[in-house]
């Protein structure tokens, strides 16, 4: 188990770092970096900082799609990896936030950390080929699946281009755009809930690897859970 930092950094997909596109120089610090686990998830409508809508939806305006990039690792390890980003992402918005990283066997056992409620945010990362340990399923699927029958609220599958899972770089390939793509399954709700789904998912996924994180969550079906 790790106390982490999640560095969040949210730019487009047409920004360039010299003659580079930042999202390429941008992954390729990370997997320099060896960072325990990140992914660059493509968006399909948003606005930066001159608040121009880029969307999908209209050609003349969809080159500049908005991508946002998540890096988990130890603290200081992401506190070392802070000027290099800062380098190489001249224009955008970066976040830290702190989170708790579990893997294999950990889970059983991780508890959350304190946060500003009583809620608990799970995030679980794996590759989009991977498989689950029984039964061969997509892993992702597996892990959705596991938080159901624990009876969380919900669960929210997002999937990268690229990224690092272990600290080593997957990336999805021209001709198969889908394969070893790093994905996140993000979930909240109570924390008992989430812990007790822990050591089947455990059980269930070959290199687990999460992170947990204390929130409030204030709002369910109409029902206001905390003030």
């Amino acid at each position: 188990m790790t106390e982490a930092l999640k560095l969040w950094v949210y730019f487009g997909d047409s920004q360039l770092t010299g003659a580079e596109l930042t999202s390429d120089a941008l992954m390729d610090c990370f997997a320099r970096r060896h960072v325990t686990v990140s992914a660059l998830c493509r968006g399909i409508e948003g606005f930066g900082l001159n608040r121009r809508i880029h969307t999908e939806r209209f050609p003349d305006v969809s080159t500049d799609l908005p991508l946002v990039a998540c890096a988990v690792d130890s603290r200081e390890r992401i506190e070392a990896l802070l000027d290099d980003v800062d380098r190489v992402v001249a224009d955008g918005l970066v976040t830290l936030e702190h989170a708790r990283l579990a893997a294999g066997d950990e889970l059983a056992d991780v508890e959350f950390p304190a946060g500003p409620g009583r809620a608990g945010k799970l995030t679980i990362y794996c590759g989009r080929a991977e498989r689950a340990a029984v039964g061969r399923r997509p892993a992702y699927r597996e892990a959705v699946a596991i938080l159901g029958r624990h009876g969380v609220a919900g669960a929210t599958a997002l999937l990268g281009v690229d990224g690092t899972y272990h600290g080593r770089r997957q990336r999805a390939a021209f001709h198969s755009p889908r394969r070893d793509a790093p994905l996140m399954i993000i979930s909240v709700g109570r924390r008992e809930t989430l812990a007790a789904a822990l050591p089947d998912l455990s059980q269930a996924l070959e290199r687990p690897l999460v992170t947990l994180e204390g929130t409030a969550q204030v709002k369910h079906d109409g029902e206001l859970l905390e003030e």
